[in-house]
């Protein structure tokens, strides 16, 4: 009989060890180092999967792989969290805190797979009633690079630095108040750094984030080095760096089907989203709203260098501001409230230049196609140019445009100014003199460039050096100085330019008879 209960007993033991460890630990506190079996139980996810205080060290040693990991409450740390796998962190509605007296460093670091970090209680209120709403990670300041004996540092991403190769999804909850503010020589991205992988914003919010250095600070929310970044949601608010104050991209893909920046500054160049050097092919901001957003120049956005955007049919920038204004001989002239493009230093022959393709959309605000204010050698083909697709809507321009470069298509409601930098005063350059070659004008025009294209019904007053090739539509109202104008008797002749020997054409131009 002795024998048979302690079978049983022994058999009852047995089928307890089967048990999962979750079903037995999964809402009991323990402490991390109690045994060595608590570790390793957490490690494999079978227990801790609640993300706590008592907790979160193990973590923070050993990294997330693939599973989903709650925060149970609120809680501060000391180092960062590194994602190997499959990792979706829900915030449930509290505080995951980096520990301002902590060695600087990123919350999290995506160094392979794809962190998700989601909030399943948006609506969860804090002691601190000056924070947001809902589950939210703070104070992460960067990873800090020494650039050499402890006497510069660069910073880099201070919620969450995302690896080549790796992945990072913000599905719900808020990136709040990230960023270093002082200390740093450079830094880069306040609350997302992406050295290469994909960043996606399908919901959640940034805010709060800045980035503040010495010498550069680029991307208070985003800063998108290599790889994809792609935003159909959510919100990028009260945001701040010397360039890019909500976004800053160069070098990787860049898609905006929705979501809003709003209420963002850059103290030198784009408030809401600075496109800096060439991207993989351009920037779209298709469905998406930039509002309330301030720079130097280029408070809605900026292009500087190569680089090349698109505005879709349901874009919009509205209510932005740019603090820098001129005087030229044209009036004066304020550094694109809304967008600010410019070829920054340029010697590169057959340089291409910036492109904004106006294909859809409103652009509330002025706008300043600009220069490199360099002098540029008369060989380098370089311009800026608001340009447009065949086939797709047009962009309507309700402010003034200042335009140093050419002017290809768009709907423009203010008045328009086509100049030629001062620096291309000589003959042997005026082939780079801006040139209207089509869009709608219902304001005045006046060019000091080319004209071969358009539709003007608010009038055009052509400069002294200016010429026109061509006719222009439906006027509306005569053209002022005919001084340059080729003889209007004359037959238009069609030139065609070919690619040689390499046969076919790659463009044509109507001009008047001796030109």
């Amino acid at each position: 009989m002795k024998k048979r209960i302690l079978s049983i007993l022994l058999m009852c033991c047995m089928v307890l060890t089967l048990l999962p460890v979750q079903a037995l630990a999964e809402d009991s506190a323990y402490t991390v180092g109690e045994d060595t079996g608590v570790s390793a139980r957490a490690l494999a996810r079978t227990a801790g999967t609640k993300l706590k205080a008592d907790n979160i060290a193990t973590y923070i040693a050993n990294g997330l792989g693939g599973g989903v990991y709650t925060l149970a409450e609120d809680v501060t740390i000391s180092g960062t969290l590194r994602v190997t796998g499959e990792a979706t962190v829900d915030l449930n509605g509290y505080v995951l805190r980096y520990a301002e007296a902590a060695d600087p460093d990123s919350i999290f670091r995506v160094g392979a797979g794809t962190l998700t970090l989601s909030d399943s209680r948006p609506q969860a209120e804090h002691e601190d009633k000056t924070l947001p709403a809902g589950g939210l990670i703070t104070g992460g300041r960067g990873y800090r690079y020494d650039n050499g004996a402890g006497q510069s540092y660069n910073y880099y991403g201070g919620g969450v630095y995302v690896e080549a190769g790796a992945s990072f999804v913000l599905a719900g909850g808020t990136i709040y108040a990230c960023g270093v503010q002082s200390g740093a020589t450079s830094a880069y991205g306040g609350g997302i750094y992406a050295e290469g992988g994909s960043v996606t914003m399908t919901g959640g919010a940034i805010r709060n984030c800045a980035v503040s250095a010495d010498y550069g600070a680029s991307g208070g929310a985003i800063y998108a080095k290599a790889g994809s970044v792609t935003m159909s949601g959510g919100v990028i608010s009260g945001c701040s760096a010397m360039d890019g104050g909500g976004i800053l991209t160069s070098g990787c893909t860049v898609r905006i089907t929705g979501g809003r920046i709003e209420n963002c500054k850059a103290s030198e160049h784009g408030g809401g989203l600075s496109v800096s050097g060439h991207t993989n092919g351009p920037v779209s901001v298709l469905d998406a709203a930039i509002s309330g957003c301030e720079a130097k120049r280029g408070g809605g956005l900026a292009l500087i260098g190569f680089a090349e955007l698109e505005l879709g049919e349901n874009a919009r920038i509205t209510g932005c501001k740019a603090a820098e204004k001129d005087d030229t001989e044209a009036g004066a002239i304020e550094y694109g409230a809304a967008i600010y493009m410019d070829l920054d230093s340029t010697y590169t022959v057959n340089y291409p230049g910036n492109f904004l393709y106006a294909n859809g959309g409103r652009v509330e605000g002025t706008v300043y196609v600009g220069s490199n204010d360099c002098d540029q050698d008369g060989e380098i083909k370089a311009t800026n140019a608001i340009d447009h697709t065949d086939g797709k809507p047009t962009t309507v321009f309700t402010g003034d445009v200042y335009c140093a470069g050419d002017i290809r298509g768009g709907s423009f409601y203010g008045i328009v100014t086509a100049a030629i930098p001062y620096y291309l005063d000589w003959d042997g350059a005026k082939n780079f003199w801006s040139n209207i070659s089509g869009g709608s004008f219902y304001g005045p025009v006046r060019t000091e460039g080319y004209v071969s294209g358009g539709t003007f019904y608010g009038g055009l007053t052509m400069g002294k050096d200016a010429k026109l090739s061509g006719k222009p539509m439906n006027t509306g109202t005569k053209i002022n100085d005919k001084t340059n104008i080729p003889n209007p008797d004359g037959k238009p002749v069609t030139v065609t330019y070919a690619y040689g020997a390499l046969g076919g054409t790659y463009a044509t131009q109507i001009v008047q008879a001796g030109e």
